[in-house]
């Protein structure tokens, strides 16, 4: 059995931005791993190589080589973590030492994305999450115009940067079981 940790490489928001830039793509990973998230948590088509197409068209970007194998190993991780009884999931944005008006624009990136990705994988609205969903949905909608504000301090902005990527996390994992749970239930072929 391959001891090397394979999951890790994905998920590096520095190393993927460095190959899209490489490759002359102006998307930020964090816009990558919302879109693809949007993509898993719509309950469409689960391959990678799906997701990598929609990603492709959602974002209009053109991924291959190196990076388009990063992408479908973010993609595959991204599914099992959302799955995961443990609560693995997390959105990709840059670590902790970045600027935290960075982190922010990426963390509005990642909700607009997520958005698109699932609007755009047919899921085109949470009506049929009930009101709980289309709830959760507004406020990752809110999160996507995200901004750092002036008046507030830096320790408050940390606090305020964690506890929306807790709630975004915490958020996301309950539409993707939703989502599953709806499609798995009793006459799941006849919801509107």
């Amino acid at each position: 059995m391959d001891s090397v940790d394979h999951t890790a490489a994905p998920f590096d928001f520095d190393e993927l931005s460095d190959m899209l830039l490489d490759q002359g793509q102006a998307t930020s990973p964090a816009a990558i791993h919302g879109c693809l998230t949007g993509l898993l948590t719509a309950a469409t088509d689960s391959s990678a190589e799906a997701g990598l197409d929609m990603v492709t068209r959602v974002l209009d970007v053109q991924l291959h080589g190196e990076l388009a194998g990063h992408v479908l190993r973010l993609h595959e991780v991204s599914a099992d973590a959302l799955l995961d009884d443990s609560l693995a999931f997390y959105p990709l944005l840059p670590d902790d030492d970045t600027d935290i008006g960075e982190r922010t624009e990426a963390l509005a990136d990642w909700c607009h994305a997520f958005l698109a990705g699932f609007t755009g994988a047919g899921a085109v609205s949470g009506a049929n999450l009930g009101e709980e969903g289309a709830e959760v949905l507004r406020d990752i909608a809110a999160m996507a115009q995200a901004e750092v504000g002036d008046e507030e301090s830096e320790d408050e902005l940390e606090r305020s940067f964690v506890e929306l990527v807790e709630y975004l996390r915490l958020a996301v994992v309950n539409i993707a079981l939703a989502r599953i749970e709806i499609d798995s239930g009793p006459g799941s072929d006849s919801l509107h």
